[in-house]
């Protein structure tokens, strides 16, 4: 895969600051940015990336036809996606940028196929970066959602 990013990572350690530092970094390189994020993160996005060629759109809009055929026409574009493992149909694109808490530990020999994360995982011979959250996070999550939402752990067999 053309140099994609995958960060899987627990929760509260900086994914979505470190995804719009990277897409004000292209932005400013002479690129367009287009971050896929929840809804709720919008205003969020557009302050941490203020740039005339950041555009941010929420799950659900990066599905829709018309507008992958016009953006499919420019050159110059990278595609950010924010906790993408917590939204269906998320496409596999050479080059975009994806960051996520996983939203379940899958199997050790689950099949990757419709599944964004472990897809990713696997063409990139596993995360390009995984990082664990602060301890006093977990008195927030139950003991048995520690190895997600804490250490980003998505496939059993890791540690």
């Amino acid at each position: 895969m053309n140099s994609a990013f995958l960060e899987i990572s627990g929760r509260q350690v900086g994914k979505t600051h470190d995804l719009c530092a990277a897409a004000l970094e292209h932005c400013e390189r002479g690129g367009i940015a287009i971050v896929v994020t929840a809804p709720g993160m919008m205003d969020n996005i557009k302050q941490q990336a203020p740039h005339a060629h950041a555009v941010a759109i929420p799950y659900g809009l990066h599905t829709n036809e018309e507008l992958l055929e016009r953006i499919a026409v420019l050159s110059r574009v990278r595609w950010f996606f924010d906790e993408f493992d917590w939204y269906p149909d998320v496409p596999v694109i050479p080059g975009a940028y994806y960051c996520t808490t996983p939203k379940f530990v899958r199997r050790a020999n689950a099949d990757p196929a419709g599944d964004t994360l472990l897809t990713l995982a696997q063409l990139l011979g596993g995360p390009t970066r995984q990082r664990a959250c602060p301890a006093q996070i977990g008195e927030h999550y139950p003991p048995h959602e520690h190895p997600t939402l804490m250490h980003g752990v998505y496939q059993e067999g890791q540690s």
